[in-house]
């Protein structure tokens, strides 16, 4: 059973509880992977649980960290190609260097800094992001609401997307830096590091 298409299918719909019976079902099928955490993760902020969003957005992170490590470990010439294009002050930013590869996951970096930033206690002090967080929240959904959301609070892609780089890649970067267990990045176990 394609029990990944019927969880993104649930979502759409909304039934975030069968959503996540069916990331269940695919963890006990194939087990834990960084694709299925992040699912779930989205699934959380969607229930606007931020803090379960963000912690299996970060024990997603570090399972591919993990992933990337190992592969670079065994002379994988991607991962040492993508690493070599960061430039060496962007590498010494992380605490361990294996980290500038999440400067290719923009996508990561955007979830993470939405699943800590977009909050009712935040919108009271800066109440311009609750639009781009609503308008993340329908491409997170997937329901094709994108468009008309963009043109509820008048925003152009471009607009949408300059605000995501300038502050919710950034913030994502600090919440990763700060975050991520560094000292465990040779660890697998992201349930009993993030998850428990």
């Amino acid at each position: 059973m394609d029990y990944m298409s019927l969880a993104i299918e649930a979502k759409r719909k909304k039934d975030f509880e069968l959503a996540h019976k069916y990331y269940g079902a695919k963890m006990e099928q194939d087990g834990i992977t960084a694709g299925l955490l992040r699912s779930i993760s989205k699934i959380f902020y969607l229930e606007k649980q931020n803090y379960n969003a963000l912690m299996f957005a970060l024990a997603a992170t570090h399972l591919s960290l993990f992933q990337y490590l190992q592969e670079y470990k065994n002379g994988d010439l991607n991962v040492k190609q993508a690493l070599e294009v960061i430039p060496n002050e962007i590498i010494e930013q992380f605490p361990h260097p294996i980290g500038a590869l999440l400067m290719h996951e923009p996508n990561t970096l955007k979830h993470i800094a939405h699943s800590y930033a977009d909050q009712e206690e935040v919108y009271k002090d800066r109440p311009a992001v609750r639009m781009y967080a609503e308008v993340y929240y329908v491409q997170v959904l997937g329901d094709g609401s994108h468009v008309s959301k963009l043109e509820e609070f008048r925003l152009t892609p471009e607009e949408h997307l300059n605000y995501e780089e300038n502050e919710y890649i950034p913030l994502g970067i600090t919440i990763i830096k700060d975050q991520i267990k560094w000292s465990e990045i040779d660890n697998p176990d992201v349930s009993m590091l993030y998850l428990v």
